[in-house]
């Protein structure tokens, strides 16, 4: 059931950092949280959050974490079978490139 929350999370929420391929998930959690525990996905904790990404095939970024300056906090990325710098991309997204 937590793997299908993240699921449907990660495809209700898709966006230029959240997607198949690189995935955001400072900014996932962000957008759930706002919709509520009504409308929005509740998301696993940390730890078994990420043995789900694990189990999804996805991978932590080198350095796990990205200073994003317009949100003033870091972003957690993965990834899964993305050709490119997945940091780049989220980097690229907030500052609005």
């Amino acid at each position: 059931p937590e793997r299908c929350v993240v699921e449907d999370a990660i495809a209700k929420y898709a966006c230029g950092v959240i997607g198949e391929e690189v995935l955001d998930v400072t900014w996932l959690a962000a957008l759930a949280e706002m919709d509520g525990p009504t409308d929005g996905a509740m998301l696993p904790k940390t730890r078994t959050l990420g043995a789900i990404l694990l189990d999804m095939g996805y991978e932590q970024v080198d350095g796990r974490r990205l200073w994003i300056g317009k949100t003033k906090r870091f972003h957690y990325v993965w990834q899964r079978a993305f050709e490119g710098d997945a940091k780049d991309v989220v980097k690229a997204y907030h500052d609005g490139a």
